[in-house]
């Protein structure tokens, strides 16, 4: 699954590895990344992160599995910022 997802999104960071996803949704110590974990639904428990310095966006399950990380593209999601469309994701649980 990983190696999927890099094939189909890692030319959007310039990614030269798969593993920099894995950076991205577990490092702990950028103060820039927004977080929340879902709380509802079939995805319950996952952990949506969000750079609004490098426009990364990821979510990984509570087992660690990476379900996706890429670059919001506000054409294609119709918020007028990727912050507005990842605030939009975190409305989605109630929070």
């Amino acid at each position: 699954m990983l190696n999927g997802h890099f094939e189909e999104h890692g030319s959007d960071f310039g990614a030269t590895t798969a593993e920099q996803a894995s950076d991205f949704l577990t490092d702990q110590d950028n103060p820039n990344i927004l977080e929340f974990n879902r709380v509802r639904g079939t995805r319950a428990g996952d952990t949506v992160r969000f750079n609004p310095e490098t426009d990364e966006f990821g979510v990984i399950r509570p087992d660690g599995t990476i379900r996706t990380y890429y670059r919001p593209n506000p054409k294609l999601h119709g918020f007028a910022t990727n912050l507005d469309y990842f605030n939009s994701e975190r409305e989605k649980t109630g929070e």
